[in-house]
């Protein structure tokens, strides 16, 4: 397959939406098994504490031998209620939170029983914002041949790649945290976000 293979992730990093970005022909692997402490239910945001991680609960059982299109979430816990107290704590004095904000909150409180329906809506939201001209493409087949195989890349890792540093809420007790949520980067940045990614290569 002529494409550039990536897992479903959670609030991608910016880590996944600079090869996201990079990337010709990039694909969503849904047929691949669900991992379980990975991007693909888990990301980073920055509230007053330092960095949070924010995980989607998946109902327990065979969850891990499913394919990622069959992976449920599980809504007992009210974990939408609690993250979104998070990120108003964290991000309500972002310069761009409030320009943002209400079309997010829609997607965060829909409650589709497929993981994939959750994650995709927001990805594509995210994306629309960085660079409007960019689609999703998933396949529900396993990807077996690939130009870039990232399914296994550790998009959660702070250090994985070396971005321009940004003005982030509580600067003046952190020192910058690199690679969260590409949502941390539109809150701070806004319209700059697409420049502060493309800005990698200049720093390796």
């Amino acid at each position: 397959m002529n494409a550039s293979v990536f897992p479903l992730a959670f609030l991608p990093t910016i880590a996944y939406g600079y090869l996201w970005l990079n990337e010709p022909n990039p694909v969503i692997d849904l047929g691949e098994h669900y991992v379980r402490q990975t991007c693909r239910n888990r990301t980073y945001i920055l509230g007053s504490q330092g960095v949070n991680m924010f995980v989607i609960p998946i109902i327990q059982g065979h969850s891990t031998r499913l394919p990622m299109y069959e992976v449920r979430i599980e809504y007992k816990q009210p974990w939408q209620r609690k993250y979104w107290q998070a990120i108003i704590s964290g991000y309500q004095n972002a310069p761009y939170f409030e320009h943002y904000a209400p079309e997010i909150k829609e997607l965060w409180f829909e409650q589709p029983s497929r993981l994939a329906d959750y994650t995709l809506p927001i990805f594509r939201w995210l994306l629309k914002q960085i660079e409007p001209s960019l689609t999703i493409h998933t396949s529900e087949q396993y990807i077996t041949q690939s130009n870039n195989d990232y399914r296994q890349t550790d998009f959660l890792n702070p250090s994985i790649y070396k971005f321009l540093p940004y003005h982030q809420v509580f600067s003046d007790r952190y020192n910058f945290c690199p690679n969260l949520s590409l949502f941390d980067l539109l809150c701070n940045k806004g319209p700059e976000s697409f420049y502060v990614i493309q800005q990698k290569n200049f720093l390796e």
